[in-house]
């Protein structure tokens, strides 16, 4: 069964608008489509929902599902960022992702995944230059993440990686990054969340692989956790990105089933 759960439209950041996504999966003959909104965020207002948007958005959603109820099954979901405090009762399923860190001594919120310079500004002011601990700090917040949100799919686990192509920021490589981001995995796993298997970094450009690395994935695995695709698509021409790769690395990795969106909601089926 072909389907995406983790698209955005124009209603946050996307491109097009949430019929042009419907329509675009009955083109790729998808079985179902999730829509995942960015939850509003006030301290940064520009790539999310605003609060009359969140409402335009669910109202829409729920009118093409009424709409392409015999063509496609399709749902609601929200990306919740760990600093939305907008509520998340209602939706089909909620991504629960890490956009950006916080500096509490100047009030201070940093993306980690828009700009250079943000990130930069993240090492030095709230890091103090050490790349270790801005990687402690990301993923102790992506485990803050699944422990109180206890959303169905953790998003983009590894996004501090988009912009740190050729090891620009941090090295990925580093025993520090492992051991922090196996901590954040036992953490997904003991929630009970799905982890991401995210294109998206690739479609734009900024990355090489997906998200996560490989040697997550392998260690996720291991703790017996389950993987969903998803394309992270802000566009119609990104949707289902990359997927016939991903299932590849997930059966070399040696995965044997993948979660997949279905008229049901999440089911798992053999790879």
């Amino acid at each position: 069964m072909l389907s995406d759960a983790h698209t955005h439209t124009d209603f946050c950041d996307g491109q097009n608008t949430a019929e042009e996504m419907v329509k675009a999966s009955l083109e790729r003959e998808l079985c179902a489509l999730g829509f995942s909104g960015h939850s509003y965020t006030a301290f940064d207002e520009d790539y999310c929902m605003s609060r009359t948007a969140t409402a335009a958005y669910r109202a829409e959603i729920a009118r093409l599902k009424e709409k392409y109820q015999q063509q496609i099954a399709l749902f609601c979901g929200i990306e919740q960022d760990f600093f939305s405090c907008e509520p998340t009762e209602g939706y089909d399923y909620i991504i629960g992702s890490v956009h950006y860190l916080y500096n509490v001594a100047c009030d201070k919120y940093y993306s980690v995944d828009y700009t250079g310079r943000q990130l930069s500004a993240c090492l030095v002011e709230l890091c103090g230059g050490n790349e270790e601990v801005f990687v402690q700090k990301y993923f102790e917040q992506v485990a803050q993440t699944a422990q109180c949100l206890h959303p169905d799919i953790i998003g983009h686990f590894d996004l501090l990686r988009k912009l740190n192509a050729h090891s620009r920021f941090f090295d990925e490589n580093s025993p520090a990054y492992e051991q922090a981001a196996k901590a954040a995995l036992r953490e997904c796993a003991a929630a009970g969340c799905l982890l991401e298997l995210n294109t998206g970094g690739v479609y734009r450009g900024y990355r090489k692989d997906f998200y996560p690395a490989e040697r997550e994935l392998a260690y996720w695995l291991k703790l017996g956790g389950d993987v969903i695709i998803t394309s992270d698509a802000h566009d119609t021409t990104g949707l289902c990105f990359g997927f016939d790769e991903a299932r590849n690395i997930l059966r070399e990795l040696g995965f044997e089933r993948q979660a997949v969106l279905s008229e049901r909601g999440f089911v798992l089926e053999r790879l």
